[in-house]
């Protein structure tokens, strides 16, 4: 559940009291699991496109979202999200 994910993102910097500028310099660990939440939300929303239980439009609009949050938020690049080539051209003409 993409929902599921998201709330595991927020419990993460809440329940570690950080911010996401300390994710960002003081606990690699914790940013690397972030980076783990990222991909798996990512993943998700590629299977309801590809099983049909959300549109191309709707569920690449939920990855656009969550890459776009991921680099301003914590400063995760695409790279570290994995993302496709069909992703990435979708991110350039948005």
């Amino acid at each position: 559940d993409p929902g599921e994910v998201m709330q595991r993102l927020l419990w993460v910097m809440e329940g570690a009291k950080l911010s996401p500028a300390d994710i960002g310099t003081t606990a690699p660990a914790m940013r690397a699991a972030l980076v783990t939440d990222y991909r798996a939300y990512i993943a998700l929303y590629r299977g309801t496109i590809a099983r049909g239980e959300a549109s191309v439009s709707d569920g690449s609009g939920a990855i656009i979202s969550a890459v776009r949050d991921a680099k301003q938020v914590w400063g995760i690049t695409q790279d570290q999200l994995g993302l496709t080539a069909e992703e990435r051209k979708l991110l350039a003409e948005r």
